[in-house]
């Protein structure tokens, strides 16, 4: 646990944490933070990819995912009709 200052950036409207501090997380081997097992995810997970592909103008363009994880949704929303799916996440 740590300390929690949620920060809102009015720009992109990503929130983030001020007070994060990566010495508390260690992300070894057998860290495992998916959800996609869970059908009531899945499914957000897939009606996302198509609000995106649509509302976006995706179809048959390139993305890039930053914080992909292992990649998931990015598999998602290539299957939704964009092109190719590029991702970063440090973390992996």
């Amino acid at each position: 646990t740590g300390r929690m200052c949620l920060a809102l950036c009015r720009g992109c409207g990503y929130i983030g944490n001020r007070a994060f501090d990566d010495a508390k997380i260690s992300y070894g081997a057998q860290y495992e933070i998916s959800l996609h097992h869970s059908p009531v995810y899945a499914s957000f997970l897939e009606q996302t990819a198509t609000r995106l592909v649509s509302t976006h103008a995706l179809r048959g363009r390139p993305v890039l995912e930053i914080a992909c994880g292992s990649g998931h949704f990015l598999e998602i929303l290539c299957g939704a009709g964009a092109s190719r799916g590029f991702g970063v996440d440090p973390s992996v």
